[in-house]
């Protein structure tokens, strides 16, 4: 999408969630959707410093994030409702 790229991002290092991220062509992060999961899932979104991104990428971003964190609430998830995976760890999406 037009330079942009989206990645899923699971940090237990400095807080405990799953973030939605949009990225640049240079690999900068832009924005992110992150799921807190030690606040009983709550749901954050932050810009990496002041950027400019077109509508149609930023509603790509809740569009992949409500589906994402709707997954995690699966029957299929871990039981705490986080994906499967320890450290920090990263899936393209484009």
């Amino acid at each position: 999408m037009d330079g942009y790229r989206f990645q899923i991002a699971s940090d237990v290092s400095s807080r405990d969630g799953l973030a939605v991220e949009l990225v640049d062509a240079s690999g900068a992060r832009l924005l992110e959707v992150f799921r807190d999961d030690d606040r009983d899932g709550e749901l954050t979104f932050n810009s990496f410093g002041t950027v400019s991104v077109s509508f149609a990428a930023a509603a790509k971003l809740l569009e992949i994030a409500s589906r994402e964190f709707m997954a995690a609430d699966s029957p299929t998830a871990a039981s705490d409702g986080s994906p499967a995976t320890s450290g920090e760890t990263k899936k393209d999406e484009n």
